[in-house]
């Protein structure tokens, strides 16, 4: 509207330029939160060749007339869960990268396939079923000091303006808020390889966390924040739990004292209408002993202590929380 109210060709050029600026600092702004795992995430279940198949024009169009690209999909690629737009962003990313890493043409390959890690094969990420996903090029490759920085932000080989620095470090943080890893193979003069794994859906009934010898586990989640409530339920519904939910303690504990159900409660610390989680959990335990309590917070568990006193009787993990660390909770909640 400002633009449009300009006096003169020097007040338009002022305030595109001042437009651009804003931009510029909101998309920085948006790939910082996405490194630092703040980046409010929309999760739902995918197949990951039928989104790169529905994104592959996108994706060529991204290369050049002298870069041969292969779109090589995998054979029954498991499901995952994670946020199909920011994921697309990541595999552009990535691909851009690789582009410019082949002035003179070369190749660049955008694979997928299922993996079975043990402990510790790939970075912390716990044992089990992975969906990784590599895009490779033949260009000039990285050396090892430039490797080992690649994921911090504003950290950048291109020229200066070329771009901010926040490539790899959001493609890291995106990753790591979906619960999976990195990691980046490299050699001067053969090329570079990155690969993004993320945690596959396991889909057989028996093979979920939520389900027990004695059916499926029910969970009732309370939050105040509706996103993150839908955020949560769908993750715990993704790993075989029923959920049920409440947006204070007051609401959570009438749930509790009707329903004999519910397994596990799964509570927000900092809560509306004059009762925390702490103290949620701590009725929640007079009323049902054998009950399984997961505690969730932004705060660290030193400042909680500090506030609440004593609340190691209740297992805890950090929003935002990723798959693999609230299915150690679960576990660590008995």
């Amino acid at each position: 509207m400002l633009t449009t109210r300009a006096q003169n060709y020097a007040d338009t050029k002022l305030l595109d330029a001042m437009r651009r600026a804003v931009e510029r600092g909101a998309l920085m702004t948006q790939q910082l939160l996405s490194f630092a795992r703040q980046q409010p995430l929309m999760v739902e279940k995918y197949d990951l060749n039928a989104v790169i198949s529905s994104f592959e024009p996108v994706l060529r169009r991204a290369g050049n007339s002298a870069i041969e690209m292969e779109i090589q999909p995998a054979h029954d690629a498991k499901t995952v869960l994670l946020d199909a737009a920011r994921f697309e962003a990541a595999l552009l990313n990535l691909v851009v990268n690789a582009r410019d890493a082949m002035p003179d043409g070369g190749k660049l390959k955008v694979s997928v396939e299922n993996a079975l890690l043990g402990a510790g094969e790939v970075g912390n990420l716990a044992p089990g079923s992975y969906v990784r996903v590599s895009v490779s090029d033949t260009g000039s490759g990285m050396p090892p000091a430039v490797v080992a920085r690649a994921f911090e932000p504003f950290f950048t080989t291109k020229d200066v303006g070329k771009g901010t620095g926040l490539g790899l470090s959001q493609v890291y943080g995106f990753i790591a808020q979906s619960g999976g890893d990195v990691v980046i193979d490299s050699e001067e003069g053969k090329g570079t390889t990155v690969s993004m794994y993320l945690p596959a859906v396991v889909g057989a009934p028996d093979e979920r966390i939520g389900t027990t010898s004695n059916g499926v586990d029910t969970v009732l989640i309370v939050e105040d924040e509706p996103d993150v409530l839908d955020a949560a339920g769908q993750l715990f519904r993704s790993i075989g739990y029923e959920v049920a939910t409440a947006t204070n303690g007051i609401d959570a504990m009438a749930i509790l004292e009707r329903r004999s159900d519910i397994d596990i409660l799964f509570t927000d610390v900092v809560m509306p209408k004059g009762m925390s989680g702490i103290q949620l959990a701590r009725l929640a335990r007079e009323l049902r002993p054998d009950l399984k309590v997961v505690l969730a917070s932004g705060y660290p568990l030193p400042a909680l202590r500090e506030q609440y006193g004593r609340i190691d009787d209740f297992a805890f993990v950090v929003k935002p929380y990723l798959l693999a660390e609230l299915a150690k909770a679960l576990r660590a909640a008995g």
